[in-house]
């Protein structure tokens, strides 16, 4: 039996709509996997994957009118990502882009800290400790770059700064 539905069908996405969404979704993330998961979900639901990158988008507005920083947005999805124990893949992502966004390794485990107790050890356990030890690392390896001058840099900045230095 066919279902019947009132709803209007998802309006057709343009070219240059998606061509958008595509160059925000590799600037922000910056993983080919997380690229090739959206590309599969593309080929099939393009609006959804569009729709999702839109929301992205404004809900990590970064510019001078937001509320809130991207250092501070990065930690909440952060902690909301270790409290909820995700674990494939552990939430790195978020944890390195608080670092680019001026964190701390001290403010990634403060929030580790605050999901344990939301959640038990088992939130720091499967999840908390993966933030933590990237953020370490990547905290780390920028300290040691900028002691040896700009030329050691990795050159990765949080999609943010490279917005507002390509528009600036």
């Amino acid at each position: 039996m066919a279902r019947s539905s009132t709803r209007q069908p998802a309006r057709k996405i343009s070219e240059a709509e998606m061509a958008e969404a595509w160059a925000y979704a590799k600037d922000y993330y910056k993983n080919p996997q997380v690229i090739d998961d959206y590309e599969l979900l593309s080929r099939y639901r393009p609006e959804v994957f569009h729709g999702y990158i839109t929301l992205r988008r404004a809900a990590f507005n970064d510019e001078p009118g937001a509320a809130l920083t991207p250092k501070m947005k990065e930690l909440i999805i952060l902690a909301i990502e270790i409290a909820r124990t995700k674990t494939n893949p552990p939430p790195v992502g978020h944890a390195k882009r608080a670092i680019e966004s001026g964190a701390t390794p001290a403010e990634v485990a403060e929030v580790a800290s605050l999901c344990i107790l939301i959640g038990g050890m088992l939130t720091y356990q499967e999840s908390g400790r993966h933030a933590l030890r990237a953020a370490e690392e990547l905290y780390r390896e920028k300290h040691e770059a900028s002691k040896n001058g700009p030329a050691a840099s990795s050159g990765r900045t949080s999609a943010g700064s490279a917005r507002r230095r390509r528009s600036g």
